[in-house]
C-alpha cells in the first residue's frame, strides 16, 4: 500500500508538471505570438532549420527577430545559451537585448549570445582559442594603432601607395578571405597593399596583435584548420540567426556557416536594401539561401506613410534582376516634397530653415524626430555649417566613439600596456604623456628589448638593463615602467581601480583639475568618467580582466549615448536601421547619388547607389524633403535620376 502511494504521488506530480508546462508554454505562445501580422507570425513560429526571412524596410524585422529568439527559447526548449543572435552594428545589438529582456526576462536574455560578427568572432573563437595562433593572440589593435603600424609598413616596403589606401584594400582583402600572395596577383596598387601588407602583418604577430579586419578571417581559419575547435563551437549553439545578410561579407557568410552546420540557421535580409556591396556584401547569396531554404516575405511597411511607401517602390522597382515584392504601407497619408536650389549653399540654408521651421511651430515636432541624410560624409559637412549659422543644435550620426578622443586614447594606452608587454602602439601612446622620453628614446628601448627577447614593456620596469641610454633618457623610461607597473598593480584588485589609476598616471586627473576651465575641459571629464562608469559596469557584469574592456573599447561597445532630443545630421549608410519623423535627403543630383563612381561600374554600380537612395528614402515615418542644387562647387549638376524613376520629377 505504501508503495502504491508513492507511485500514485509520482504520477500525480508528472501530470501537474506537464499541466503547468502546458500552461506555460500557452502563455509563452500567445504573448510571443501577440499583434504579429500573418507573415510575421509565420517567421517567429516556423519549424524550419534553414528559414529565410526577406524583411522590407520597416516591415517589424527586429520585432521578428527577437520574437524567434524568444519562441525557439520559451516554446521549442532550446536553452538561452543555445541561441546565437548575430548583427551588424553595436546599435542594433543593444536594442536586440533591450528587446530580449523585455521577451525572456533579464537573466535569460544576458544568457543569449547577442553580438556583432566582430565580437562573435573575438569571443567564440578567437579569445578562448588563440593558443592556435603562431604567437597567441592576446589584443586587438585600434584603428589609429593599425595606422601608425600601417605607416611604418608603408615606408617600410617604399610604396607609392597611402598608408590609408593601403589597409583599405586590405581590409577589402581581408573581408574575401585572400591572402597577400592573391592580392598582389591583381597588379598595380594592389600589388602595392600586397607588399605592405606583408610588413603590416609581421609587426602585428610580433605584437601577438590583430586587427578589425582580422577576426573574421583568423576566427574562420580557426574553425576550418581545427576540427577540435570546430566541433567545440559547432556544439555550442543548437539555433543560430544572422541579421542583414544582404550585407554579410564573404568571409562572414563562411564564418556563419562554420558555425550554424550543426543546428538550425535563420538569415534576415532584404536584397533591396543592400549598402555594403563594394566590400563583399552579396544580395545574391541573400536570395540563393532563400532558394533552398523556407521563405517568409514581410511585405508590410509599418513605419512609413503612404506617400513615402509608393514613392520608395517605384524607385527599386527599376533594379534588374530583383524578385518580385510588393511593400505595402499600413500608414496612410504622408508628404514627399522635392526641393530645387540654386546652389549647395542656398539648399544647405534650405535645410536648415526647414529644420528651425519644424522645431519653432507650435507643437512642433522634438529635435529627434527630425534627420539630414545625404549620400557622403563631404556632402554633410555644407550642410552642417548652415545648421550652426542658424543656431539649430544637431548630433553627427557615428563620428566618434568613446575611445576615440584623445584623453581616453592615453588613458586606454596605459591599461593595455600594462595588459599586454608586447604593445607597442600602446606603449608608444603613453611615452608621449612622459617628459623626456621622446620616440628615439623609445625606439632603442625596443631594440634591446629584442636583442634580449624579452617584451618591450618588461624591459621598461628594469631600467637597470637599459644599458647605454643617457641618465635622463633611461630615467624617463623608468617612469613610463613605473605608471604601467602602477596600473597593472590595481588592476589586480580590478577593473575600477586600474581605470582610476591609470587616469591619474596618464597626467589627466591633475591637469584636469588644476587647467582652465570651460566646455571642453568639462567634455574631457565627462568622457573619461564614462570610460569609469564602463569598466565598473563590465565589472559588475563579471568581467575583472582588463582584456574584457579592452576589447570592448576596440570592438567598438562603447558609444556614447544618443541626445535624444537633438536634430540628427548622418549620411546613410549611418543611418540604416534607424527612422525618424521627418527626413531631408540633400544632394539628389548626378555624381552625389547616384555616385560618381556608379558611371564607372555599369548596372551593378548603379543598382547598388539605387538601394542606397531606397534606404534614405524609407528612414523617414510622416514627410520626406529631397533637395537638389543646380550647382555645386562651381559646376552645373543635373537632377538625379532616382527622381524621376520614384516619379517625383521628369528627368
Amino acid at each position: 500500500m505504501r508503495g502504491g502511494g508513492c507511485r500514485c504521488r509520482r504520477v500525480e506530480t508528472r501530470e501537474r508538471r506537464a499541466w503547468i508546462g502546458g500552461e506555460v508554454e500557452a502563455e509563452a505562445r500567445a504573448r510571443l505570438t501577440a499583434e504579429l501580422d500573418p507573415d510575421q507570425l509565420e517567421a517567429v513560429c516556423a519549424r524550419a532549420r534553414a528559414l529565410c526571412v526577406l524583411a522590407g524596410a520597416g516591415s517589424g524585422k527586429t520585432r521578428v527577430l527577437t520574437r524567434r529568439v524568444a519562441w525557439l527559447s520559451g516554446v521549442e526548449g532550446i536553452a538561452a545559451e543555445r541561441i546565437l543572435a548575430v548583427s551588424f552594428t553595436n546599435e542594433a545589438v543593444a536594442e536586440m537585448r533591450e528587446r530580449l529582456g523585455e521577451l525572456l526576462g533579464a537573466e535569460a536574455a544576458a544568457d543569449v549570445e547577442c553580438a556583432t560578427f566582430h565580437a562573435s568572432a573575438w569571443r567564440l573563437c578567437v579569445r578562448p582559442y588563440r593558443r592556435y595562433f603562431p604567437r597567441a593572440v592576446t589584443v586587438i589593435y585600434s584603428a589609429d594603432d593599425s595606422l601608425a603600424v600601417g605607416r611604418r609598413a608603408a615606408a617600410a616596403a617604399g610604396a607609392s601607395i597611402g598608408a590609408r589606401e593601403a589597409l583599405r584594400r586590405i581590409g577589402l582583402a581581408k573581408a574575401r578571405l585572400m591572402t597577400p600572395a592573391e592580392l598582389e596577383e591583381s597588379g598595380g596598387l594592389d600589388a602595392q597593399a600586397a607588399a605592405v601588407w606583408r610588413r603590416y602583418r609581421a609587426e602585428l604577430r610580433a605584437a601577438a596583435a590583430l586587427d578589425f579586419e582580422d577576426l573574421i578571417a583568423a576566427a574562420v581559419w580557426l574553425l576550418e584548420e581545427h576540427a577540435e575547435v570546430r566541433e567545440a563551437v559547432r556544439g555550442r549553439f543548437a539555433a543560430v540567426l544572422v541579421d542583414e545578410f544582404q550585407d554579410a561579407s564573404p568571409a562572414q557568410r563562411r564564418l556563419v556557416e562554420l558555425v550554424a552546420a550543426a543546428g538550425s540557421l535563420t538569415v534576415v535580409g532584404d536584397d533591396d536594401q543592400q549598402l555594403y556591396g563594394w566590400r563583399g556584401g552579396d544580395a545574391a547569396a541573400l536570395l540563393e539561401f532563400a532558394a533552398s531554404s523556407r521563405r517568409v516575405v514581410l511585405g508590410r511597411n509599418y513605419r512609413s506613410a503612404e506617400a513615402i511607401v509608393w514613392a520608395a517602390a517605384r524607385l527599386i522597382a527599376h533594379n534588374p534582376d530583383r524578385p518580385a515584392k510588393a511593400l505595402r504601407a499600413q500608414r496612410d497619408g504622408g508628404r514627399v516634397e522635392v526641393r530645387r536650389f540654386a546652389d549647395h549653399a542656398a539648399e544647405a540654408a534650405g535645410a536648415a530653415a526647414w529644420a528651425a521651421e519644424r522645431l519653432a511651430a507650435a507643437g512642433g515636432e522634438s529635435g529627434g524626430e527630425l534627420c539630414v541624410l545625404a549620400r557622403t560624409g563631404r556632402y554633410l559637412q555644407r550642410l552642417e555649417e548652415a545648421l550652426l549659422a542658424a543656431g539649430v543644435e544637431y548630433v553627427v550620426s557615428g563620428r566618434r566613439r568613446l575611445g576615440e578622443y584623445a584623453e581616453v586614447r592615453d588613458v586606454v594606452a596605459l591599461l593595455a600596456g600594462a595588459r599586454y608587454p608586447y604593445h607597442r602602439e600602446a606603449l608608444r601612446r603613453a611615452a608621449a604623456r612622459v617628459r623626456g622620453l621622446g620616440p628615439r628614446t623609445l625606439e632603442a628601448v625596443f631594440e634591446r628589448a629584442d636583442g634580449a627577447g624579452v617584451a618591450p614593456g618588461v624591459l621598461l620596469e628594469e631600467p637597470r638593463r637599459l644599458s647605454g641610454l643617457r641618465d635622463r633618457e633611461r630615467a624617463a623610461a623608468a617612469e613610463l615602467g613605473r605608471r604601467v607597473a602602477a596600473v597593472r598593480a590595481r588592476a589586480a584588485g580590478g577593473l575600477g581601480g586600474a581605470v582610476g589609476e591609470a587616469i591619474r598616471r596618464s597626467g589627466w586627473a591633475a591637469e584636469l583639475a588644476e587647467g582652465e576651465e570651460g566646455e571642453e575641459a568639462e567634455r574631457r571629464r565627462e568622457r573619461l568618467a564614462a570610460l569609469a562608469a564602463l569598466a565598473a559596469r563590465l565589472e559588475r557584469g563579471g568581467e575583472s580582466d582588463l582584456e574584457g574592456l579592452l576589447a570592448r573599447l576596440a570592438l567598438g561597445g562603447d558609444g556614447e549615448a544618443r541626445a535624444a532630443e537633438v536634430m540628427t545630421l548622418s549620411t546613410v549608410h549611418a543611418a540604416k536601421g534607424r527612422e525618424w519623423e521627418r527626413v531631408w535627403l540633400g544632394g539628389a543630383v548626378e555624381g552625389e547619388l547616384p555616385h560618381r563612381r556608379a558611371r564607372e561600374g555599369g548596372a551593378a554600380a548603379l543598382a547598388a547607389e539605387r538601394s542606397v537612395a531606397y534606404v534614405a528614402m524609407t528612414r523617414a515615418r510622416a514627410e520626406l524633403v529631397i533637395s537638389a542644387p543646380e550647382r555645386v562647387g562651381g559646376r552645373e549638376m543635373r537632377p538625379s535620376r532616382f527622381l524621376g524613376e520614384a516619379g517625383l520629377s521628369s528627368w
